[in-house]
């Protein structure tokens, strides 16, 4: 049985984690394929090295090719295509451009206490309270798509590591059964010792 922290959706989850944190580094698309590459290479050979310290867990040359096989064809290239659609959204302002930019933002805000100022001063009493509430909700606008991007973003990873997950457990339904051994085998050399016959002992008349 392969130990939960060494399960292929456990290894994925850690490098996206690790890959996330560096993605706004490598804005295209090519460049953090490259370097997401070395890094799951990085991050799997540790696993598998720690993996293999572990005498005891059968079949673990099988697992660890598993390993190595399922983040390089399966896992990378999903991430970098998520991962680079993420970075490219943040740097066009999630789609509004200026606005979404800090100094747009603030210079919402500005033209918001202007309209308010505007309100309270020549606005009806009956609509006065109902704008003064769309005017106040007008800086929060730009936050509304950076909010669907990253909650989209984030569910993104979560499926790819489930269907990591999925591959794992497919993969476990496959592993040939490790023969079970002899008695001979399984005994300790002192109940083995215990066990074995006296030799026989020729006899002189």
């Amino acid at each position: 049985m392969i130990p939960t922290e060494y399960r292929l959706e456990q290894v994925s989850a850690r490098l996206a984690e690790r890959l996330d944190g560096a993605r706004r580094s490598h804005p295209t698309a090519s460049e953090l394929e490259v370097v997401a590459a070395e890094v799951a290479k990085e991050h799997v050979e540790a696993a598998v090295d720690e993996w293999m310290a572990l005498d005891l867990i059968p079949d673990r040359e099988r697992h660890a090719r598993f390993l190595e096989r399922e983040v390089q064809r399966t896992f990378l290239p999903r991430f970098v295509r998520e991962a680079s659609a993420m970075t490219g959204q943040e740097l066009s302002g999630f789609g509004l451009g200026w606005w979404g930019t800090p100094l747009g933002r603030m210079a919402l805000a500005a033209a918001v206490v202007g309209a308010m100022w505007l309100t309270l001063r020549f606005s009806p009493g009956s609509v006065r309270f109902p704008l003064l509430l769309v005017e106040l909700a007008v800086p929060a606008l730009p936050l509304v798509p950076a909010w669907l991007a990253r909650r989209r973003y984030r569910d993104a990873l979560e499926e790819l590591v489930d269907d990591m997950g999925r591959i794992q457990t497919q993969a476990d339904a496959y592993v040939p059964a490790q023969r079970a051994p002899s008695a001979d085998e399984a005994a300790t050399p002192a109940e083995a010792a215990r066990t074995r016959p006296p030799p026989q002992r020729d006899v002189q008349g």
